[in-house]
């Protein structure tokens, strides 16, 4: 199996069922499992066939390039993990990146694409709000501890 392919054939599904993904482990390669959402695949309904290998271009370990060479509209999958915080651009445009068979990324290109480029793009908005929050709370109660007078002991 390629790293990199054109799948001339795929299935739509929404969301996975464990059963059915097993049931159809013969077919996954000619015809993958596509997790689509409301997107139409233009891949869908299409007698299965052998997909068209792609050449891949590990640029950085954050940045993958496939050579997509004009190819029809249609799913190209890259057999790497999928992980939300990756990002897809079709000659520079904005792609979405879609779950193939349960823990592949794909993507739908438009006709004519030349290259498809992926670049991991992590979501931190959340974890740097928790950390500043944290920071201000702590300055907070290191404000309000310094300014309380010391306790006296008396030593007998």
């Amino acid at each position: 199996m390629p790293r990199a392919y054109f799948a001339r054939s795929c299935q739509g599904a929404h969301g996975y069922d464990p059963q059915t993904l097993l049931a159809n482990v013969p077919s996954l390669r000619n015809s993958p499992l596509v997790e689509r959402g409301a997107i139409n695949l233009p891949c869908e309904g299409k007698s299965p066939a052998k997909p068209l290998a792609l050449q891949v271009n590990d640029l950085s370990p954050t940045v993958v390039e496939i050579a997509t060479n004009d190819l029809p509209e249609g799913l190209v999958v890259l057999n790497d993990q999928f992980f939300k915080s990756w990002s897809a651009y079709a000659d520079g445009r904005p792609a979405d990146v879609l779950r193939v068979n349960s823990v592949m990324r794909g993507v739908i290109i438009p006709t004519g694409t030349k290259i498809l480029r992926f670049s991991y793009e992590p979501k931190l908005a959340i974890p740097l709000m928790i950390s500043l929050f944290s920071l201000i709370a702590a300055s907070i109660v290191s404000v309000i501890l310094s300014g309380m007078a010391p306790v006296e002991r008396k030593i007998k």
